[in-house]
């Protein structure tokens, strides 16, 4: 016993394909106009519409310069791995972030609570 006939089989792939080619034109229709968009936002004419890097688009910079167009240069050859002195000269640990930022959050919930009490 089968559970879907040939024909069947058929139209639900017909339906799967011909819903995918609605998606995808749909979200290329919906990026291009996002980029119409934000080339109006900027604010340049429509000749000279500069060209505004699209959230998938990847941005490599020509040449990583400082002011004065000198350029990088490493102080010391790349480790491959690092002891554990030169990883705590720079380790923060995450997860004091976050309690830092939720003690100063709690502390100023409690001093604005503190103060309208009479």
């Amino acid at each position: 016993m089968r559970l879907f006939s040939k024909k069947e089989i058929t139209i639900i792939g017909a339906t799967v394909a011909a819903v995918t080619v609605v998606a995808v034109v749909i979200t290329v229709t919906t990026g291009l106009s996002k980029r119409e968009k934000a080339a109006f936002v900027t604010g340049e004419p429509d000749g000279q519409q500069a060209e505004v890097p699209y959230i998938t688009d990847v941005v490599i910079p020509e040449e990583f310069t400082l002011t004065g167009g000198e350029r990088w240069y490493f102080s010391r050859e790349p480790l491959k791995q690092w002891n554990q002195d030169q990883v705590d000269l720079f380790w923060i640990d995450p997860a004091e972030i976050g309690i830092e930022l939720m003690r100063e959050q709690t502390d100023a919930v409690i001093r604005d609570f503190v103060k309208e009490i009479p």
